[in-house]
């Protein structure tokens, strides 16, 4: 199941906001069953706010929690309910590349690039939190409840901030390293493509 597609096409269930054509998403999982089979074609930052959930791809496994935020790269992954089961509430941000590449730019000048480590095959990566990442998330979740949102000029100067605060933390340089390769249109080639994904039952489009 596309999880993009799910959440953008069902808003009753994944309440959202959109930034630019991205999509945000703030919600109670409704997940039932033990393990669902996602794939994304966008890149994610997911925050929990209550609860956990635990993703796999291929033989590794993170638990997604309230300590850590988290990067999910487009591709396939297993979605599992923990054996602590408890609703998991989240804050998902959907970033398509275009995005990504022009706030990169904006905040080139101020970004340290030099020594970034090699950006890591593994499609899951955790990130660290300090109190401005989460005062600027929980500062957005607010805005899924109000009819009178904020506009668009203001809305993207609060998420370029909370942003910011994410690569710039000196813990986070594995994000900003990702980030900068998206940059650089590095082209994912199909072989890498399907190497990484062989154990999901993915259609030839999904691929695509």
């Amino acid at each position: 199941m596309n999880i993009y597609d799910i959440h953008k096409s069902n808003p009753d269930i994944f309440t959202q906001l959109t930034l630019k054509d991205q999509l945000f998403c703030y919600y109670e999982c409704p997940q039932k069953e033990q393990i669902l089979q996602l794939y994304s074609n966008h890149n994610q930052l997911t925050f929990t706010i209550s609860g956990k959930r635990i993703l796999q791809h291929g033989d590794k496994k993170w638990v997604l929690s309230a300590d850590q935020g988290f990067l999910v790269k487009r591709g396939a992954f297993h979605q599992e309910l923990p054996d602590d089961f408890a609703d998991w509430k989240v804050l998902v941000l959907y970033l398509k590349d275009n995005y990504l590449k022009h706030i990169f730019e904006e905040f080139r000048q101020d970004l340290r690039l030099n020594n970034l480590p090699e950006v890591s095959v593994d499609m899951v990566q955790q990130f660290k939190l300090n109190n401005q990442i989460r005062n600027s998330y929980e500062s957005m979740l607010p805005y899924f409840k109000k009819t009178q949102l904020l506009p668009d000029t203001i809305f993207e100067c609060k998420f370029k901030e909370f942003l910011f605060n994410i690569i710039t933390h000196p813990e986070n340089s594995h994000i900003l390293a990702y980030i900068n390769n998206i940059n650089g249109d590095y082209v994912i080639t199909i072989w890498e493509v399907m190497e990484t994904n062989y154990f999901s039952d993915l259609k030839i489009l999904d691929f695509a």
